[in-house]
């Protein structure tokens, strides 16, 4: 049904078949979103150290099968997504929304993000945040820092 809908959508727009059917498979397949070598090992290790994950995005779609399929879906706690909540980053409501679900004082939760227009706006509702930078290549993201953070 999604698929109908986006491909309905496509067409509105404009779009020649091939071209809607190729944004649609980009949005789908793990080849088309890969994840920096750095975030399994990384969430794998917050894990351990008993920390609630829980991804807050501004993505369209829903990402759950992309990061179950990649490995990183079984250390994550919950979703907050905003296509889901029709609110998005930096609207304070979506991280009112993600420390609820989170079920974590603001005053130990910690942001991650890159783009400071929209992540760094957890930083005016209380919350820690660690923006890095946009990356133009998928090596090493340096996610590293945010277990330094945490005390692991």
């Amino acid at each position: 049904m999604y698929d109908a809908a986006e491909m309905s959508l496509f067409r509105r727009a404009g779009l020649d078949e091939d071209l809607a059917v190729g944004l649609l498979h980009f949005d789908e397949y793990v080849d088309s979103r890969p994840l920096y070598p750095d975030a399994v090992s990384v969430l794998a290790h917050l894990k351990f150290l008993g920390c609630r994950i829980v991804v807050l995005s501004d993505i369209h779609f829903d990402i759950r099968p992309l990061l179950m399929d990649q490995g990183a879906g079984r250390f994550i706690d919950d979703y907050v997504l905003s296509f889901e909540h029709g609110v998005q980053k930096p609207d304070p409501q979506i991280f009112d929304i993600a420390l609820e679900r989170s079920a974590v004082d603001r005053s130990r939760t910690l942001m991650v993000g890159d783009r400071s227009t929209h992540d760094g706006a957890a930083t005016e509702h209380g919350i820690t945040t660690l923006l890095l930078p946009p990356m133009a290549s998928f090596g090493p993201r340096g996610l590293d820092l945010v277990s330094s953070l945490v005390g692991g």
